[in-house]
């Protein structure tokens, strides 16, 4: 018993070999870094993102104050300027067609359609009436200027050939300003082959008078379809015939003269909206449109057919 007590006791006093003790301090060290190199990888990774994309910052920023400065007064003037003239043009019914470059002439390209109403009389029911002849080239066509002498550009037509819808073009020469035109339908019994200077009357007028003394009627030359355009050497221009209040004639009076119209072929060009009522013009497929309403002849069929 006493010799084991003595072997136990030897083995507490014992020391442990130096290079035992280095051998560990060596390995807490070398897992330390180990443990450092893993750990702070994540946290150098986080670090370098922030500073490329403040470097990102900086060349935009240097990008963006090269770009001129926009003018905010400027740009909200010409803003509300082109929402007036947007306004306006709504207003006033404008249509406008560019027109193409021919030198020292252009040609303005025109449709006549034909167009069903329900229970009303329009311009070809009017012609109709005034007419001893459907197949006979009675009526004519033209581009004149208002109050302007001298040669204009007509076409020959038929009220069958009206009733079918055509096209006309007229080339005319190209005016240095603004100027007002009228397109025209007119009878031509004498081949004067102008409209501008014929009597006109209202449709409903005219027709009163065919009812009581037709041939009468019948024997003199008359207007029966007017538009004014307006010319320049770019464009035409057309506005609305179906709103002739004495408000709106002020205001499309106010347009045509800033364009430089005279106030007296403004006034004549209103005084015959006012007499003939022509339907609106329109711009469809590079052609100015006019529509040539008529009575849809379902409308005075007896019942039951």
């Amino acid at each position: 018993m006493a010799g084991k007590r003595r072997t136990v006791s030897k083995r507490k006093n014992q020391k442990i070999p130096n290079e035992y003790i280095l051998v560990g301090v060596v390995g807490v060290v070398a897992a330390f870094f180990v443990y450092r190199s893993h750990g702070t990888e994540p946290t150098h990774m986080a670090a370098e993102a922030p500073v490329h994309s403040s470097e990102k910052g900086t060349q935009v920023q240097v990008l963006a104050s090269n770009q001129p400065t926009v003018d905010v007064k400027k740009y909200q003037e010409d803003l509300n300027r082109e929402r007036a003239q947007f306004a306006r043009a709504r207003e006033l019914g404008l249509k406008s067609l560019p027109l193409k470059n021919q030198g020292d002439t252009i040609t303005i390209p025109l449709s006549f359609v034909p167009e069903k109403v329900w229970c009303q009389g329009g311009d070809l029911d009017t012609m109709k009436y005034a007419s001893r002849n459907e197949q006979a080239k009675d009526f004519i066509i033209t581009l004149e200027g208002i109050d302007r002498g001298g040669k204009n550009p007509f076409m020959r037509t038929s009220l069958d050939e009206l009733q079918k819808g055509l096209n006309a073009s007229f080339t005319i020469p190209r005016p240095k300003e603004a100027t007002s035109y009228g397109v025209y339908i007119c009878s031509d019994s004498r081949k004067d082959n102008s409209c501008q200077r014929k009597g006109m009357l209202s449709h409903a007028k005219l027709s009163e008078q065919l009812a009581e003394n037709p041939e009468r009627a019948r024997g003199e030359d008359r207007v029966f379809f007017f538009q004014n355009l307006v010319i320049d050497g770019k464009t035409v221009e057309a506005y609305r015939t179906d709103d002739l209040s004495n408000e709106f004639q002020r205001t499309i009076t106010g347009h045509l003269t800033k364009k430089g119209l005279s106030a007296s072929d403004v006034q004549k060009a209103i005084k015959t909206n006012l007499t003939l009522k022509s339907a609106p013009a329109d711009i469809r497929k590079d052609r100015i449109v006019f529509s040539l309403p008529y009575n849809d002849p379902r409308c005075i069929q007896p019942k039951g057919r």
